[in-house]
């Protein structure tokens, strides 16, 4: 069984591709998650990268960021287009436009509303590091669909 056999150094997964038993073999994985994100991408198409993988249940920053030197992407990302492709104006977004951003729910959009309300208007997309919680892999994901105005 491949869960036995731990990646080779340099190893890459194709996650757009990789079987469950290959999912698996990746640190942090296991099986579960392993089949929860092949259902993901049967149902809803690839991933294409990082931030496509994002929007599946169990996977957050912390197992992105140990993710990334182990796994590749192939496939075209199936982008939603009213997250990904507009650009949100994090001075004037509310909470509900910030749920929308892959990573950010409910909890971490009210923070970012709140900060604002609290300190003013943010200089630029980096100032959202001030915000307790967010941190550079979230920022990183959400960085291209984000604008100051």
């Amino acid at each position: 069984m491949s869960l036995d056999r731990p990646l080779a150094p340099g190893e890459m997964i194709d996650l757009d591709k990789a079987s469950v038993d290959d999912i698996a073999r990746l640190p942090r994985v296991g099986r579960t998650l392993a089949k929860t994100i092949k259902a993901d991408r049967d149902a809803r198409g690839p991933f294409g990268s990082l931030q496509g993988l994002d929007r599946v249940p169990g996977v957050g920053p912390g197992l992105l960021a140990g993710l990334s030197p182990h796994v590749v992407f192939s496939g075209r990302p199936t982008v939603e287009p009213s997250v990904h492709r507009a650009t949100l104006n994090i001075n004037a977004a509310d909470s509900a436009a910030f749920e929308r951003l892959a990573g950010i729910g409910p909890y971490m959009a009210g923070r970012i509303v709140a900060y604002r309300n609290r300190h003013g208007s943010f200089g630029n997309v980096d100032d959202l590091l001030k915000v307790g919680g967010i941190g550079p892999a979230t920022l990183a994901k959400v960085r291209e669909s984000l604008a100051v105005q």
